[in-house]
């Protein structure tokens, strides 16, 4: 049997009760929903950069690159969610933050310094980098 396909990832991240609900395409008519009760924001990018490498062969070369043009196309943006220098990720902190504000994955350096407002942001990018849609838990209609 072929394998389900992501088809989309919405988020909750506001609050003490982050959730994460990932959209599986199982036929053209029927979606499967898998949700996923994260302890913490940084959880949820963990298990989402796990489960788009994974299912996505390209992800973490893809978004490294909307991570860059993101980055490049923003005036307020000073450091970057992905990159294989971990320098770039937090360019004016020193090593010892940079070690505990960040993971490496494959080669990849994932930051995890991150606020609610810019979790959206950062998932964002790895479903632009997948081609699938994102959005709020509160935009599911089941």
């Amino acid at each position: 049997m072929k394998r389900s396909q992501i088809d989309g990832v919405f988020i909750r991240a506001h609050g003490h009760d982050p959730r994460l609900v990932v959209k599986r395409k199982i036929t053209p008519f029927q979606d499967q929903y898998d949700i996923y009760r994260p302890w913490s924001k940084i959880d949820i990018v963990k298990k989402l950069v796990n489960l788009l490498d994974e299912e996505f062969d390209f992800f973490l070369n893809r978004f490294e690159e909307v991570d860059s043009e993101e980055h490049k196309n923003s005036s307020h943006r000073i450091r970057r969610y992905i990159s294989r220098n971990k320098q770039d990720l937090f360019p004016n902190k020193d090593e010892e933050f940079q070690e505990s504000h960040c993971f490496e994955y494959k080669n990849y350096w994932v930051g995890t310094n991150i606020g609610a407002k810019e979790i959206s942001l950062y998932v964002r990018e790895m479903c632009l980098a997948c081609n699938i849609s994102f959005g709020s838990i509160t935009e599911l209609s089941i």
